[in-house]
């Protein structure tokens, strides 16, 4: 694999900007001009400390996120959650709830399921959710579950 990057780099050079999401691929770092990771501090392995100085940014979706990575000693930008259209009038607002379970097991989509299939008044409810975790498909009018991406 390393071997595949080295090549891979020789021939096309380095990419210009490296995003890392949630996780840190020690090999790829030195495919960039600049890397920038948006973690999840929670999910932050301890493993991942020492290739920090790696990064020139790192965007943070949270203050508390933004705080705990500039104490670590790095440059932090905040970029939180939400998008610039939040508070626009003519933008059509529906209520409805989006929730991807993926492959994971460990958070809680069956009792989600099952609460919100309780609860016929509740608006939309869109679960994406992989074939190998995944129970049967739940039918019910406020209830989009799909599954397989």
């Amino acid at each position: 694999r390393e071997t595949g990057l080295a090549l891979e780099r020789h021939w096309r050079g380095l990419v210009d900007v490296q995003l890392f999401s949630e996780r840190v691929y020690p090999r790829c770092l030195p495919l960039a001009r600049c890397n920038v990771l948006v973690p999840n501090p929670e999910w932050f392995l301890p493993k991942w400390l020492p290739l920090l100085p790696a990064f020139d940014e790192v965007l943070c979706k949270t203050r508390h996120a933004e705080r705990l990575f500039r104490e670590l000693g790095c440059r932090t930008r905040l970029v939180g959650f939400t998008s610039e259209d939040r508070l626009m009038p003519e933008v059509p607002r529906a209520p409805a709830f989006f929730h991807l379970a993926g492959r994971s097991r460990a958070k809680g989509t069956q009792v989600l399921l099952d609460t919100w299939r309780g609860h016929p008044e509740w608006p939309l409810l869109t679960v994406v959710q992989s074939p190998r975790t995944a129970g049967e498909r739940v039918l019910a009018a406020n209830i989009d579950h799909r599954i397989g991406y």
